[in-house]
């Protein structure tokens, strides 16, 4: 196993996190070990330590080669990272939280967890329960969109149900937990809770709401609360019957000029805006879809394509290999997201003629609401 001077490492890890949450002192001061079990498939291949902050940066402290036995990995003193073990090559790893008490803890590289302390047997509890509840709901969602014996409207019911038991359990889950856990818990249990608004722009009001109600000041310090605090204020000015916010790209396709969503408006027509990017897989598929729709409406509707957060050549060289022939606003800065409370593409937003927003999501679920106005 390799050798670490970890008085040197001790002491970068502590400035850093002064610089991450105010302070390097925390009540995570208890060395603690990683046990792994390894498949005889791995012998050869080697084994890192990973430590991951919450501002992405990571720092890999140890690392040796699979023998075929077991082996174990010290975790130092006041890590307050996610703690990974990785298998290079390989998509073997798992995860786990620091804890606050002298532990050994379990990796499992098939299930990617980590059990045998306080926070991580909660920790894996809850990965546990909410992976299930999110497969039910992509079940759900793929069994209604190919069964061909219902209608669109009953469908789309069976969706929101799902949608709404998931969206339940997630509130009943994590937020307790958030609650009495203003540790690496606590952080962890906001991520998962805040997948849900991943895909959701509804009751924003109300989560930022719960958030601020039931957080503590460690967690509050995190990133994670802070992006996704970000997305949730964005996405609160970036609601059904809002009117859109302006923003002006530097590059237009083909007009190769600085414009702006604004400048899209007052034309009479309804506004169809498709949050796209040339290394999205399911951005390219959704094409022929909105060539579709440009064709349907083609008087009552204009598509503006924004590639975001892509490089700007790349973009264009999409829109050129796929003939995707309406005007499009070229960004390569993650700002676009931001202001927006975008986190995913693709993604459409539909406007009014005069830019009230009317609707927001896939394609998918724009199309029935645009055969419902015209």
């Amino acid at each position: 196993m390799v050798k670490f001077n970890y008085s040197i490492l001790l002491t970068f890890i502590m400035v850093l996190m002064a610089i991450i949450n105010g302070s390097a002192t925390t009540p995570y001061n208890a060395p603690f070990s990683i046990f792994v079990i390894p498949d005889s498939s791995l012998i050869g291949k080697q084994a890192f330590l990973e430590l991951r902050y919450h501002n992405g940066h990571s720092i890999y402290p140890d690392s040796l080669t699979i023998d075929g036995n077991a082996f174990h990995f010290d975790v130092p003193a006041d890590t307050m990272a996610y703690v990974f073990v990785l298998i290079n090559g390989t998509m073997n790893y798992a995860m786990g939280l620091p804890e606050n008490q002298r532990c050994t803890l379990k990796a499992d590289l098939q299930t990617h967890i980590m059990t045998g302390g306080l926070l991580n047997d909660e920790r894996a509890r809850m990965f546990v329960e909410t992976e299930k509840a999110w497969q039910k709901l992509y079940s759900t969602n793929e069994t209604a969109k190919n069964d061909s014996t219902i209608t669109s409207e009953n469908k789309k019911e069976i969706i929101g149900q799902a949608q709404n038991e998931l969206r339940a359990l997630l509130d009943s889950l994590c937020i307790p937990v958030l609650k009495s856990n203003d540790n690496p818990l606590g952080i962890y249990a906001l991520g998962e809770w805040f997948k849900w608004y991943r895909w959701e722009y509804q009751g924003i009001e109300e989560g930022l709401a719960l958030i601020d109600n039931n957080v503590g000041p460690f967690v509050k310090n995190s990133s994670v609360y802070s992006s996704s605090i970000n997305i949730l204020r964005a996405r609160a000015e970036t609601s059904v019957g809002k009117p859109i916010k302006d923003y002006t790209f530097e590059n237009s396709h083909p007009q190769g000029a600085p414009l702006s969503i604004h400048s899209y408006l007052g034309q009479d027509k309804y506004l169809l805006l498709d949050f796209w990017a040339s290394w999205c897989g399911p951005c390219i598929k959704s094409i022929p879809e909105l060539k579709e729709v440009q064709y349907r409406w083609n008087d009552k509707l204009e598509v503006v394509g924004i590639s975001v957060n892509d490089e700007i050549q790349s973009s264009l060289q999409a829109i050129e290999k796929h003939n995707m022939d309406w005007p499009q606003l070229l960004s390569n800065e993650e700002r676009v997201n931001l202001q927006y409370g975008l986190d995913y593409v693709p993604c459409c937003i539909l406007l009014d003629p005069d830019g009230t927003i009317l609707a927001i999501g896939p394609l998918e679920n724009i199309t029935p609401i645009l055969e419902t106005i015209f």
